[in-house]
């Protein structure tokens, strides 16, 4: 996004030098202020997700907190970012420039491998599970969204995983918390390479926001067969130096959550794949 803003400018300043007509050069400052609007917006839910407190990011805005939590909640980013069209530049010259717009809402991505199946069965139960618990229809949600209802259909439904603004956008509306399916929704949309090469800590920590999700889509039960809860919470460093229980323990675990133990087993899988080539002997069972 900073590479389109910077090349926004340059086309808006070559446009002034060869008196572009304003028309013209008033579509590209158009253009221009969204992407920057969107490229703030991104940057606040960056910062919020690391755990910036929405005083410090007025703070650093130089606005009120309340004003920061108004502009910026994640309902108004969402949908800021979904409206925003992918653009391609025809040409360097602004006479001849062209905005070609093809909306976010209708990028969709039919998962492939076993892993990004199961991260798709993942944001499935998530959103669903927030859909059932919340106080709208269908309908209502496609509404709020500004989207077709189909649409909705299609991000809900596990065949097909929409783009990351949508899903965002889905998950605030129900009243979950979208960043929590970040992760998820990377694999399941082919983003991170399911097929590539991870790191044991990689693998863990797939394992782990994967097992949380399903924990959330559960409604957090307690139960005895939680015996992994460090999985399952933001645990500390010294917590999460606990082994990963072994499969037969993952499986009750998977059952416990009401899941099935095809949707966990290829992340435990990945784990121990990634571990069996670690040069740390820490990180194994």
């Amino acid at each position: 996004m900073a590479a389109e803003i910077h090349a926004l400018g340059e086309e808006l300043l070559d446009g002034a030098r060869r008196q572009t007509p304003l028309g013209v050069r008033l579509k590209l400052a158009q253009v221009l202020h969204r992407e920057i609007t969107c490229y703030v917006a991104t940057a606040v839910q960056d910062e919020r997700a690391v755990g910036k407190t929405w005083g410090e990011i007025g703070s650093a805005a130089e606005v009120s907190e309340a004003s920061a939590r108004a502009c910026w909640s994640e309902t108004k980013v969402a949908a800021l970012l979904a409206a925003r069209p992918a653009r391609t530049l025809a040409s360097r010259s602004p006479s001849q420039s062209r905005v070609t717009e093809k909306p976010l809402d209708w990028t969709f991505t039919r998962p492939a491998s076993r892993l990004q199946r199961a991260a798709a069965r993942v944001l499935q139960r998530y959103l669903t599970a927030l859909l059932e618990a919340a106080p709208l229809s269908t309908e209502d949600v496609a509404r709020q969204a500004g989207l077709p209802t189909d649409a909705i259909t299609l991000s809900l439904g596990g065949e097909l995983i929409a783009s990351w603004p949508v899903t965002y956008m889905l998950a605030a509306i129900l009243g979950g918390e979208p960043q929590m399916l970040r992760w998820a929704w990377e694999t399941a949309s082919g983003e991170r390479d399911p097929g590539g090469p991870q790191t044991a800590e990689e693998a863990r920590t797939c394992l782990e926001n994967i097992l949380r999700v399903l924990h959330v889509s559960a409604g957090k039960p307690d139960t005895e067969s939680m015996t992994a809860s460090p999985l399952l919470t933001s645990a500390s460093t010294t917590e999460r130096a606990c082994s990963i229980p072994d499969w037969p323990g993952i499986e009750r675990l998977a059952v416990a959550l009401g899941a099935e133990s095809t949707t966990v087993r290829p992340f435990w899988d990945a784990w121990v794949r990634a571990t069996s080539s670690s040069p740390d002997p820490d990180v194994a069972t």
